[in-house]
């Protein structure tokens, strides 16, 4: 990314916390003589000669050597605008792509991951445990960004429903939610909204839950929170309202768990109706709790699921139309959610919640209404997956990872992604499935360091896919029904894609543009949490990829050690790309 080049919060170009942060500003220092030196010999107040990473008094003593943090963007973009200053840089042609509405505001929390990475030697990352730098422990988590409410929520209980008004009673009954499902969120959790199309979001949850009743219960609680994220949003929310909304999430998330438990204390693999019961309860709680801003929580349901499946019988799998439309639903969310992960995280997950894969399920190239792309695309995507984490661990030499590769690439290029439903979006969604594959293809194998990325011109490939993309990304926000699921795993695989520089910025600038129209119609959900991932994905690249003269060699000191999957773990992101 171009450092300066967009309107940066705060007259140093910085967050503007910078003395909370520690963060020194090196253009900000003026005439004022300032100490140099580590912060250890600041504290023990000995001359440093400053050598990094770690200074000669710390070697000899055998201390904990660190430095602050100085943020060093090139002086000659960086620019902080008023109102009047924006419309005048509009009048200059030349500068005209460098206005945007986006400020850069790096928390503490970053700033620390940042210096994490430009600091750690090694390819393991260890976070530090001490208060010699920066205070990163303390910023550790995501919850805070995952909470709708900063204080805590009164029970549903607490509510004196006697003395309610009528208008907000008329909201609140169970009959209303679950109409509020039936109307609204069951038509947004497919990528088609084409009449033509099976949605089974209606014609198995529905009837389902007259069955069920922790389903049922699961439905309330999505409708809850979707309806409390539309109460904040309107022009002037009802703040009792919003706090029962979310007290009823709670309050009927918690029943269908109880639920979940009830069953699970009778459970018998071989009773079909009982399994379809657990399996559909277990899979709308994934639902739900994606709904509530990604909430991490979503992984545990969909462990469960994955356990679910491990012990299943292949005669009840081909038997029951409702455990396959859950091994749908599970399946791209389980691909997609280890295609972020890496190294010793991704082989625990893998250890631990296998989803069993099967092959002739995933033979089929037509595009798939719930995966947003065909089964077989979305299998060549597992199968890239596996034989680079092979690959990170040297279970595979180059020359044989190198064969399967092509062969992968080859089956890509061969790929028809048949829409007998003749569905325009979902044929858009499709295609940015399988551009973002071919994107996330040349990535993987530039960074496994393979020569057939050289011998076969990927990296043409590469540039001409990205422009494609980010048009088909724009046509599908924009699209007519914007309330259908929207690709995101696309989306992230874009905004890794251009690491810096004027192509990396304009990326940046689109996919926020995206992000914008998307919480307009989908508020408060996943984009949220995929957002944030996306910028701190960003930010560390710009404090370790930073500086502006020897960039090639910043960024290929970088990449010999990490890439975007490693900021994801150390973030603690587990991210719901559906």
């Amino acid at each position: 990314m171009a450092k300066g080049s967009m309107v940066y919060k705060g007259s140093n170009g910085s967050s503007g916390d910078d003395e909370e942060s520690k963060v020194t500003h090196s253009n900000l220092r003026g005439k004022k003589k300032t100490r140099t030196g580590c912060l250890t010999c600041k504290r023990r107040k000995k001359k440093c000669d400053e050598i990094k990473p770690k200074c000669y008094n710390c070697t000899r003593l055998k201390l904990e050597c660190s430095y602050d943090k100085i943020l060093n963007w090139n002086k000659e973009n960086q620019f902080t605008l008023n109102k009047e200053g924006l419309i005048e840089l509009s009048k200059n042609e030349k500068q005209q792509s460098l206005i945007t509405p986006f400020m850069v505001n790096f928390t503490k929390w970053e700033i620390g991951l940042g210096y994490l990475f430009n600091t750690t030697t090694s390819t393991s990352i260890t976070m530090p445990t001490t208060t010699a730098t920066i205070e990163l422990s303390n910023f550790y988590k995501y919850d805070k960004y995952i909470d709708h409410q900063s204080v805590k929520v009164p029970s549903f209980d607490d509510f004196n429903l006697k003395n309610l008004d009528k208008s907000i009673l008329d909201k609140i009954k169970e009959s209303y939610l679950f109409n509020y499902y039936i109307e609204h969120i069951s038509k947004t959790k497919t990528f088609s909204s084409c009449d033509t199309i099976t949605n089974e979001f209606r014609s198995i949850i529905i009837p389902g839950c007259e069955k069920f009743v922790g389903l049922y219960q699961s439905i309330l609680a999505m409708s809850s929170i979707d309806l409390m994220k539309i109460e904040l949003r309107s022009d002037n929310p009802n703040e009792l309202l919003v706090e029962i909304y979310y007290s009823m999430f709670i309050k009927f998330k918690n029943e269908a768990i109880n639920k979940l438990y009830d069953i699970l204390d009778n459970f018998d693999f071989n009773k079909i109706d009982i399994l379809e019961e657990l399996i559909l309860t277990i899979m709308t709680l994934t639902a739900v709790e994606i709904s509530n801003k990604g909430c991490k929580n979503w992984v545990n349901h969909l462990k469960e699921g994955c356990l679910i499946f491990q012990n299943l019988n292949p005669l009840i799998f081909n038997q029951s139309k409702i455990i396959q439309f859950a091994y749908r639903f599970f399946t791209l969310r389980y691909i997609l959610l280890i295609c972020t992960l890496k190294g010793e995280l991704l082989s625990e997950f893998l250890n631990e919640s296998k989803l069993p894969i099967i092959e002739n399920f995933f033979k089929n190239d037509e595009i798939d209404h719930m995966f947003g792309c065909s089964p077989k695309l979305l299998f060549i995507i597992y199968k890239l997956i596996t034989l680079n984490h092979a690959r990170n661990f040297n279970l595979i030499d180059d020359l044989k990872s190198s064969e399967k590769y092509l062969i992968y690439w080859n089956e890509l290029n061969s790929i028809q992604q048949l829409n007998i439903d003749n569905s325009i979006e979902l044929s858009k969604c499709a295609e940015s499935y399988l551009m973002s594959t071919k994107i996330y293809f040349c990535l993987i194998v530039w960074l496994s360091k393979l020569e057939i990325y050289n011998k076969m011109n990927f990296t043409k490939v590469y540039h001409s896919t990205i422009p494609k993309l980010i048009s088909n990304l724009n046509d599908l926000s924009l699209s007519g029904d914007s309330h259908v699921l929207y690709p995101y795993w696309c989306m992230l695989i874009l905004s890794v894609s251009e690491v810096v520089g004027v192509d990396g910025e304009y990326i940046r600038l689109e996919i926020l543009k995206l992000c914008d129209r998307l919480e307009e119609y989908r508020p408060m959900h996943t984009n949220c949490q995929i957002k944030k991932a996306m910028e701190t994905v960003w930010k560390v690249y710009d404090l370790t990829i930073e500086e502006p003269i020897n960039l090639e060699k910043s960024e290929f000191g970088f990449f010999a050690k990490f890439d975007w999957r490693d900021i994801l773990t150390e973030g603690d992101f587990m991210l719901p790309l559906s």
